[in-house]
């Protein structure tokens, strides 16, 4: 599909291939989910310590995203 025409400064949702390709170009800037955020993963983690069961995960591919969006 297409995508674009990107305005500077203005946030916009794209792929994430297309994000990391930008970003390595040096074009962009990436903004991380709102479930990476330090003090929502300390949430999840203190949440999953005072349970018996296991927290869901934020996303279905978090672990993926993650090492891309790190890398």
């Amino acid at each position: 599909g297409d995508l674009g025409p990107f305005n500077p400064g203005l946030p916009v949702e794209v792929p994430v291939w297309l994000a990391i390709n930008l970003k390595q170009r040096q074009k962009c800037r990436l903004i991380p989910p709102e479930w990476m955020d330090v003090g929502k993963l300390e949430e999840i983690r203190d949440q999953e310590r005072k349970k018996d069961t296991f927290t869901p995960m934020p996303s279905p591919y978090y672990m993926e995203l993650t090492k891309l969006l790190l890398n």
